[in-house]
């Protein structure tokens, strides 16, 4: 499950909730007050080659042009 982060408009502690499907509001576990989800940019990891340039150019003889 993926986990979200929210910041509580009340305490201002930011926390983490696991939920199938995220929801713009939560309640804070410290004080219950009313928490807003917090947008973040995604995690991207790449892994193998295949990155450069070079590494799609077409090779002498197997130009497919």
């Amino acid at each position: 499950m993926p986990a979200y982060d929210y910041e509580c408009s009340n305490c201002g502690e930011i926390f983490e909730e696991c939920v199938k499907s995220p929801r713009e509001f939560s309640k804070c576990p410290g004080c219950n007050g009313k928490s807003r989800r917090l947008y973040s940019a995604p995690n991207i990891v790449f892994k193998g080659s295949g990155f450069y340039k070079t590494d799609y150019e077409n090779k002498k003889g197997n130009q497919n042009d």
